[in-house]
């Protein structure tokens, strides 16, 4: 093993759902290869998808939006913490800690684990902003003009163009992991439209709201985009927004 001091490394590779709107200063998105499938993966061993469940069968996540979102849904369900990298949420699951559990199906694909999940409609459950995305960040100037451009050419328009809404809609909210917060963006016959929505953290309530630009757009319209949406489902909470309590 080489120890790395952070002030050495150059280049880093990001799981964009889990990077903070705001990048320590120094720090820019320099490309977005083309985005993985941001539908979540339903696991289980005795139903195929969520209305399978009986009443009151154990669902497993750690993800608080996902805990909202099966609420919402299911509120007959029982949610208990699962944490831990995929095989061990797989073995858990084969354990019966729980009935079933949800993965990204983008982390599924890129592993070869597709076949494992029943993907779940976004019109059903809303992903992640940032769900499929990988984001290369690099220090600004660190890296010489040839480097930057086939870095350029590895970044993908419309993947770049969500992930550009998606985190303005952020920004707008000042997405906390304490609030459930989902967010998709994509090209639909000639418009880009972003979808976001917020709940209370059972689930009883949802804030909705989308909206569309012409699919040309440039990035100050596309951050405006996302700041709309933002706002809309602030004001539609009171200003607001719902919070888990921390355990």
């Amino acid at each position: 093993d080489v120890a790395v001091d952070v002030c050495d490394v150059d280049i880093a590779v990001h799981s964009l759902k889990d990077v903070p709107f705001l990048l320590p200063e120094g720090q820019s998105f320099i490309a977005f290869p083309e985005r993985e499938d941001v539908r979540e993966g339903f696991i289980s061993k005795s139903a195929r998808t969520l209305d399978d469940l009986p009443a009151g069968a154990i669902v497993g996540t750690a993800s608080l939006r996902r805990e909202a979102q099966t609420l919402a849904l299911r509120p007959d369900l029982k949610i208990v913490p699962f944490r831990g990298n995929v095989q061990t949420r797989m073995r858990k699951l084969e354990e019966g800690q729980a009935d079933a559990t949800y993965l990204a199906m983008a982390g599924l694909t890129r592993l070869g684990m597709e076949n494992e999940a029943t993907p779940i409609p976004i019109d059903e459950m809303l992903p992640s902003a940032g769900q499929g995305i990988i984001g290369v960040v690099a220090k600004d100037g660190a890296l010489p003009g040839e480097v930057l451009k086939i870095f350029e050419r590895m970044s993908h328009s419309p993947t770049r163009r969500a992930a550009i809404a998606e985190r303005a809609f952020l920004g707008c909210l000042d997405g906390s992991c304490r609030t459930p917060i989902a967010a998709h963006a994509r090209e639909v016959d000639g418009k880009f439209v972003l979808k976001g929505e917020v709940l209370t953290p059972d689930g009883s309530v949802r804030w909705e709201a989308d909206a569309a630009i012409d699919v040309t757009a440039d990035e100050e319209t596309l951050e405006a985009l996302g700041r709309a949406v933002g706002e809309t489902i602030r004001e539609s909470a009171g200003g607001e927004l719902p919070q888990f309590e921390d355990q």
